[in-house]
């Protein structure tokens, strides 16, 4: 589920994708660490996009095979995600 304007949307299960993302550095040695030992159970990394910009979501049972083809929301007021 997510929430856009302050309506929630039960779009079904999807999976979230960007081609470009950082991750703060002490939490991916913490993580990698604790995967080492074998103890990574509960372990949570912050994952964000370069640049500001915003995740894909993409319903995971929809998704094409050939790859896929960003469309404008052409919302007035509202910047496009790139």
């Amino acid at each position: 589920m997510i929430t856009v304007a302050g309506r929630h949307l039960d779009l079904s299960p999807v999976r979230s994708y960007h081609p470009h993302i950082t991750v703060d550095e002490e939490d991916g040695r913490q993580a990698l660490a604790a995967l080492g030992t074998g103890r990574g159970d509960g372990r949570e990394v912050t994952v964000r996009p370069v640049d500001g910009e915003c995740f894909r979501l993409l319903l995971q049972n929809t998704a094409p095979r050939n790859g896929w083809t960003p469309m404008p929301l052409e919302l007035p007021g509202f910047p496009e995600p790139r």
